[in-house]
């Protein structure tokens, strides 16, 4: 039920060659974006498959000009990737006016690592899995999986889970054992243990769709409470630096204080909702429509907030 790369000379050859050919980026595409000298960088974004609504393409708009700009690597997608029932096939249409078409811009053509939201469990996630050996650019080989990326002279450990059936059982909701395999989250929360705590890479990041802490329109729910003291104990143990989700449908950054990771959550990529105030946690919140940029290179992490009209609303330097 997983997949792991742990070779960096095979992850290089899998992320960073392209059939395209890319123009090298343009200066001040978005005025006041940094690009870091000699940095990784890379999108995230969720919550998108519209199948091509005009707030969808506004985004992707936005997102070519940035990714022509920094010359991105590749684009982590935090669930929800098609509306309103995920797929059927990998041959549904969505895959074409959701994805295909939309994110068409040659700055764009890279690898986008996904995960599954839950309306995509709605639909055949397996299909979602299977599409990474249809389509050079989306890969999900597994419905939970890790893999180690080359940065700054060392590695980052990236590992992708399967939300959804964790927030289910713990809201006490029989899994369907056709769609969800006998022990798929008891597996899952062991082998996250396992990958974390033997990774020797400088950086982790986790991606899932569920947000831990959220100033977002389910800040209060004891849905979010559950699954935050479940992960949030494994990811501070083990050091993530890093737990980027969906869900909410805004762009958001917080920090608990004295502790890590940090939690971003960039789910605005085609809806945006309400979003409330977390004095004690919140960096950043905005009700916009967008996505996140970010960097890594010998200097630090760098963060962007960009919104759909190509703008860079914030940036932390970490």
């Amino acid at each position: 039920m997983y997949f792991s790369r742990f070779i960096l000379l095979t992850l290089a050859l899998i992320f960073f060659s392209s059939p395209f050919s890319f123009a090298a980026p343009k200066s001040d595409t978005i005025p006041g974006l940094i690009v870091m000298d000699s940095a990784l960088h890379f999108f995230v974004i969720g919550d998108w498959g519209q199948k091509g609504s005009p707030p969808q393409r506004r985004v992707a708009n936005a997102m070519a000009k940035a990714a022509e700009q920094l010359n991105i690597s590749f684009i982590i997608s935090t669930g929800d990737n098609f509306y309103p029932a995920g797929v059927s096939s990998v041959s549904d249409s969505q895959w074409i006016y959701s994805f295909e078409r939309v994110y068409d811009a040659p700055s764009l053509r890279r690898k986008w690592l996904a995960v599954l939201g839950n309306h995509d469990q709605q639909g055949n996630p397996d299909a979602q899995v299977q599409y990474t050996f249809h389509y050079n650019n989306w890969y999900m080989p597994a419905r939970y999986y890790d893999t180690t990326i080359a940065a700054a002279n060392d590695s980052i450990l990236f590992v992708f889970l399967d939300t959804e059936p964790i927030e289910l059982k713990l809201r006490g909701i029989a899994l369907d054992s056709i769609k969800y395999p006998f022990g798929h989250v008891e597996r899952q929360l062991s082998w996250l243990k396992q990958v974390l705590g033997r990774s020797t890479a400088r950086w982790k990041i986790v991606v899932g769709h569920h947000p831990l802490h959220t100033g977002g329109s389910r800040r209060h729910n004891k849905r979010i409470k559950k699954l935050r003291s479940l992960l949030q104990p494994i990811f501070i143990d083990h050091r993530a630096n890093f737990y980027l989700s969906g869900h909410e449908h805004q762009l958001e950054l917080l920090k608990p204080k004295g502790q890590t990771p940090y939690y971003i959550i960039s789910g605005a990529a085609s809806d945006r909702r309400h979003v409330g105030w977390l004095k004690r946690y919140r960096k950043f919140a905005a009700r916009k429509r967008g996505f996140v940029s970010i960097s890594v290179s010998g200097q630090g992490w760098l963060i962007q907030f960009i919104s759909e009209e190509a703008r860079v609303m914030e940036k932390f330097k970490l």
